[in-house]
């Protein structure tokens, strides 16, 4: 895990962070990824697409069984084990709730040093009571539940990603959250991805398309589309 630098984020480079947006910025101008995105949310293939987030109920104040389902539906496993662990250990399930409460009410992109320590809290307690283990991994299991608890604050650490990314072999969340951060503030990040919504309402189709409305979910889904092509 990356020191934390003086100001309470990780101490990452210039470079890291220019890279990631680079990375970024070429997949949000790639002139496949509108029909790309546009087929993961046409409620009419096997995509997940929306069903990730807009799966009912969705509890503002536990996990509960449709979260480890949504969750499930991205292609990871909860075997039976973890989900008796997380939903019917008191102890275990108390806490990821407190830490849930306590997150704060801001997205990811105007996040402070202080709202990093909150998420990090949360995401260890989910982790814990996945593995029953706070230092094990399970980072795709991990940060997809949290992820479908706040999609404005978390994003998914999804391997093909994080590969993309040149992640692959870093495993501090926190770094993560940190470029997704410095991405998210970039103005032609956010024009990009406001041009893509109106490409993608534009493209001619007989079936139902259902786009996320968080800027983090959308950002996610034009990453891992195109990387999973490249």
């Amino acid at each position: 895990m990356a020191a934390a630098s003086e100001n309470g984020f990780p101490d990452v480079s210039e470079e890291f962070l220019s890279h990631g947006l680079t990375q970024t910025l070429k997949a949000l101008k790639d002139e496949g990824t509108p029909e790309r995105m546009a087929e993961h949310y046409d409620v009419t293939t096997k995509n997940v697409g929306h069903s990730f987030l807009s799966l009912e109920p969705n509890d503002p104040e536990r996990i509960t069984a449709t979260d480890l389902f949504a969750v499930r539906l991205l292609s990871v496993r909860t075997p039976a084990n973890m989900v008796r662990r997380i939903l019917d250990t008191e102890e275990l399930s108390t806490n990821i709730s407190d830490k849930l409460g306590a997150l704060p009410a801001v997205r990811l992109e105007d996040t402070t040093p202080t709202d990093f320590n909150k998420m990090e809290e949360f995401y260890i307690a989910v982790r814990t009571g996945l593995t029953g283990n706070k230092s094990s991994r399970m980072m795709a299991t991990s940060s997809k539940l949290v992820a479908r608890k706040r999609p404005d604050l978390f994003p998914i650490r999804d391997s093909v990603v994080c590969a993309y990314l040149d992640r692959k072999k870093q495993r501090d969340y926190r770094e993560d959250w940190l470029l997704f951060r410095h991405i998210l503030r970039d103005t032609q990040v956010q024009e990009l991805l406001a041009a893509l919504l109106e490409k993608i309402r534009k493209i001619p189709s007989k079936n139902e398309v259902v786009l996320d409305t968080e800027p983090l979910r959308l950002l996610d889904v034009a990453l891992w589309t195109y990387a999973k092509q490249s």
